[in-house]
């Protein structure tokens, strides 16, 4: 099984002067809505460029958080009112980014030889340029030098290396020759990084297991019943419960087939109702929210 790709990142850049649109957000909710907002950016910044955000985001945030849903809820309102989150991508997909999150991550992650994108999730046109045509008898570049980024919100000017972070990444396998070639989409930006659009077989064979003619088939089978995009949350789901196989991947398929179930929305309220009754039975005291002093 191929080492799954390291997508988020371990800092973000935090200017001693924030502008006023985290000024504002303190004004409407104190130093706890100011604390709420520099969380979540922690939460996106540690899954990469974006974060999903359904209500069992916001319940597992909440408890860590020790608030509750409606101020989060609240908070993360303020914060696309005033572009801190890009209300478009929260409304379409369920996901909590922004152009200046997606122009700082790229910063951040420019020196990775790897970086996997939903195109669909993208902001920015600098993320994933087009490949130049290369001219007759041209040898091609290396190293060129990454774009000055200027951000609206946060800095991204900073020395920090993310690279220096991960551990080296090993030579990738030759690969199952079950992988049809045009199913990849490997796309190099102006620092040499290559990014990755995934299909479900691709991800099962990232996040899973070692991909099988049998299993691809099977998957191959499903897009008939289900869309891309719910079949790979339902891998996802079996990433985050640690029930890492294809049998349990299958099972959830077919309880949400039972269940009616035919969009990634439908998907959301679900899981929504899910975790909603699942926390309802495990209410605890809730502490005063805790900030780090910076």
């Amino acid at each position: 099984m191929a080492r799954p790709t390291k997508q988020g990142v371990d800092y973000f850049p935090l200017n001693v002067h924030l502008d006023d649109n985290f000024k504002l957000v303190e004004i409407q909710f104190g130093f706890g809505g100011f604390a709420v907002a520099i969380k979540l950016m922690q939460k996106i910044y540690s899954h990469g460029y974006w974060c999903r955000w359904t209500m069992k985001e916001q319940l597992l945030f909440a408890d860590e958080a020790r608030t509750n849903t409606d101020f989060v809820e609240k908070v993360v309102e303020e914060c696309m009112e005033h572009g801190i989150l890009d209300r478009v991508m929260y409304e379409k997909f369920s996901i909590l980014t922004s152009r200046g999150i997606q122009k700082r991550y790229k910063e951040i992650v420019k020196r990775r030889k790897e970086v996997e994108v939903i195109k669909d999730y993208l902001l920015i046109d600098e993320m994933v340029p087009e490949e130049p045509k290369p001219q007759k008898d041209d040898k091609p570049t290396e190293g060129t030098t990454a774009e000055k980024i200027n951000d609206d919100t946060l800095p991204t000017s900073c020395q920090h290396d993310d690279n220096k972070n991960s551990q080296s990444k090993g030579k990738e396998s030759k690969g199952n020759q079950t992988k049809a070639k045009e199913s990849k989409e490997i796309i190099h930006n102006k620092n040499n990084t290559r990014m990755r659009k995934f299909n479900p077989i691709q991800y099962f064979d990232q996040h899973i297991a070692r991909i099988s003619p049998n299993i691809s088939e099977k998957i191959t089978d499903w897009e008939s019943d289900f869309t891309q995009d719910v079949i790979m949350r339902a891998m996802q789901e079996a990433v985050e419960q640690e029930k890492r196989s294809w049998k349990y991947v299958e099972r959830t398929l077919q309880d949400w087939q039972n269940k009616g179930i035919k969009s990634i929305q439908d998907v959301d309220r679900l899981l929504a109702e899910f975790y909603l009754s699942k926390n309802s039975h495990s209410t605890h005291t809730k502490a005063p929210i805790k900030v780090a002093d910076f």
